[in-house]
């Protein structure tokens, strides 16, 4: 549940963004993403590569929608929040620190940690995260560039892949406890 909340700041932005509300939708990210890093610091919880890096993107973002024009970046902060999203969590594979892995640990026991099947369940589950945000960008890159359409296609891949990628969570690690 405590990923769930890291993706608040993401879909506070894409709700504002799509109201073409662009310094709210960049400000509105910006503050529950302080607000969240906080909260978990005041409950001393460590603070994780994904809300580190959005932290990092909505910072950029609110200071940019105050200073470029906003026709330019209302066209393109989507596309480049998508990719921002899936970046972060490619690199957190690449750096070998799988996202999910932060959270995972808050729910398992220490002694599992090290498990090569913990961190092997943790970097698929990763994966396919960024493999769903990664097909996000391409078509919020594609609607942006080549085909536009109506915002609620838009939402329906946007929200497709966030399901895909949650249930896939849920029923990989389910797969994964029956197997014990």
């Amino acid at each position: 549940m405590a990923i769930f909340f890291s993706f608040v700041p993401w879909f506070i932005f894409w709700i504002f963004l799509s109201l073409r509300m662009i310094e709210i939708a960049a400000l509105g990210g910006f503050v529950f993403a302080l607000l969240i890093i906080i909260f978990d610091v005041w409950k001393k919880y460590s603070i994780k590569i994904l809300q580190l890096g959005t932290l990092i993107f909505f910072f950029i973002i609110a200071i940019l929608a105050f200073v470029v024009n906003l026709d330019w970046l209302g066209r393109w902060v989507n596309p480049i929040g998508t990719i921002a999203l899936a970046l972060i969590m490619f690199i957190s594979i690449i750096i070998k620190k799988p996202f999910t892995l932060q959270y995972a640990k808050e729910t398992t026991p220490i002694v599992k940690w090290k498990s090569p099947q913990f961190i092997r369940v943790n970097y698929i589950i990763s994966w396919v995260w960024f493999i769903m945000l990664f097909i996000n960008s391409f078509f919020s890159v594609l609607f942006t560039t080549i085909l536009p359409v109506k915002i609620w296609v838009n939402w329906t891949i946007s929200l497709s892949c966030f399901g895909v990628a949650i249930a896939f969570t849920q029923i990989y690690r389910n797969h994964i406890k029956k197997k014990r």
